[in-house]
């Protein structure tokens, strides 16, 4: 479960999944980041919206994006 400083939201997300077995899943919080993902100037809504285009091309898992309450990004080790 990674819910932590989004400017290194994609350092999270690599090391989770070198550690994680396959078939393991990771659960990214604040994916939406309260809808401000798209706003540019901002450097942590800048890396989140980063991190959901590299999740959505990753050969290395299969991924689900939910927009319940502020997103969440599931992604299941291949």
């Amino acid at each position: 479960f990674i819910d932590a400083d989004k400017g290194n939201y994609i350092n999270y997300y690599e090391k989770s999944l070198f550690l994680l077995r396959k078939g393991g899943v990771i659960v990214l919080d604040n994916m939406l980041w309260q809808g401000t993902v798209l706003a540019t100037s901002d450097v942590s809504s800048g890396k989140v919206d980063q991190l959901n285009k590299i999740i959505t091309s990753d050969s290395r898992g299969d991924n689900v994006f939910l927009t319940v309450r502020d997103g969440i990004h599931l992604v299941r080790k291949k």
